[in-house]
């Protein structure tokens, strides 16, 4: 017997929340993020992204045991980017049942259908600003801050519902900090001289919200033609910089400035996962010490993840462009690589985003070490 209900407490949201350490536990892959972190992400009143959305929370039970869950979302800025009635569907994890997978996914359709929308995509949770996509390969990879995370199963349900069709993929690529070559950025800044005043520069921890409000001015206008982007609210720059703050390292953020002007921007975060694989979600009783510990004291963090990269758009697929990407990325591996990183994880990149793909096969991006796919179904009544 399956039932399918919507969240309703907060205690329902809490087992929402922690549902996915349940279940994918065993899986070498997976590595739970904190449940304090997981249960802010979907409550209106620890997240801005609901002043401009909506969601409904269902969970699927089976003879009483809560084995899957789902979220139906409604982003009044998507509908109003791209003047279409789309919903999403995300944090979308079950077991390998294809029942609880379709009767999951029908609870989503149906609320967002009463909502008047047209189409459902996903998995975007809770939008493109958050984890992206169904993991379709690097299921063995080590697990990264801020990434999805699915079984193979998943995507092999997934893929038995001939209703919902893949529309993109999305890769993340495996960076060697050590090996990747190095760019001579003094000699390129000469070359390029004749464009104007260009300067690179790193984040201001002193001036930490104007900081973060010109790194997120950068990206908004860098990624602005992305298929699926939705602008950063003034609110959502705020709740980020304070969410983010524990893990910036200013070497690893970095601005290109042309005539004082910011027109790229570069934001590597350490993978939290490397300190917490221990924690199984919780900070109480003591982990909140450990974490303490870990990240000033003993820190052992070698791993990090690309997380914000970004050109303006006008410099975009120009040789000017070029420069300021070579210059962005030249300073993140050598800083990276004086404060003991090893490896990072490059993504995610839209797999028809061409020319973003090269560069970064260029600079060192070894292989593509995970795929994530993003889904599509009409759901016209």
């Amino acid at each position: 017997m399956i039932d399918i209900t919507a969240v309703q407490s907060r205690s329902e949201l809490r087992q929402f929340a922690i549902l996915p350490r349940l279940l994918y536990k065993d899986y070498r892959g997976f590595c739970p993020n904190l449940d304090t972190e997981n249960i802010k992400i979907l409550r209106p009143d620890k997240n801005p992204f609901f002043a401009h959305a909506k969601a409904r929370f269902f969970v699927a039970r089976k003879n009483g045991r809560i084995v899957g869950r789902i979220g139906a979302i409604i982003d009044e800025g998507f509908i109003q980017q791209y003047k279409e009635n789309t919903g999403y569907f995300g944090f979308f994890d079950c077991i390998h049942d294809i029942q609880v997978c379709q009767l999951l996914l029908q609870a989503a359709e149906n609320w967002l259908k009463d909502n008047k929308m047209e189409k459902v995509i996903g998995p975007l949770s809770p939008s493109t600003a958050g984890e992206v996509g169904l993991m379709t390969s690097g299921f063995d990879e080590a697990p990264m801050l801020m990434m999805p995370f699915h079984p193979p199963y998943m995507m092999q349900m997934m893929e038995q519902l001939s209703a919902y069709k893949p529309i993109k993929n999305l890769y993340s690529y495996y960076y060697d900090v050590l090996k990747a070559p190095k760019i001579d950025r003094y000699q390129l800044a000469e070359r390029f001289a004749n464009y104007g005043d260009l300067k690179l520069r790193p984040f201001n921890m002193a001036s930490m919200k104007s900081e973060i409000n010109l790194l997120i001015d950068v990206y908004n206008d860098a990624w602005s033609n992305n298929w699926g982007f939705v602008p950063f609210t003034a609110a959502e720059i705020d709740h980020l910089g304070q969410s983010i703050k524990p893990l910036l390292i200013p070497d690893l953020i970095w601005f290109v400035e042309l005539s004082g002007q910011p027109v790229g921007i570069i934001l590597g975060l350490p993978n939290l996962y490397q300190i917490i694989s221990d924690f199984n979600g919780r900070l109480l009783p003591l982990n909140w010490l450990k974490l303490l510990w870990r990240l000033k004291v003993s820190y052992s963090i070698t791993k990090g993840r690309l997380a914000l990269f970004g050109v303006r758009k006008q410099y975009q697929r120009s040789r000017l462009g070029s420069l300021i990407a070579a210059l962005l990325l030249e300073a993140i591996r050598e800083n990276g690589k004086k404060l003991g990183f090893v490896s990072a994880e490059l993504g995610w990149v839209l797999e028809d985003n061409s020319a973003l793909n090269l560069l970064l096969k260029n600079i060192g991006g070894s292989y593509i070490c995970k795929t994530f796919r993003i889904y599509q179904k009409e759901i016209l009544s």
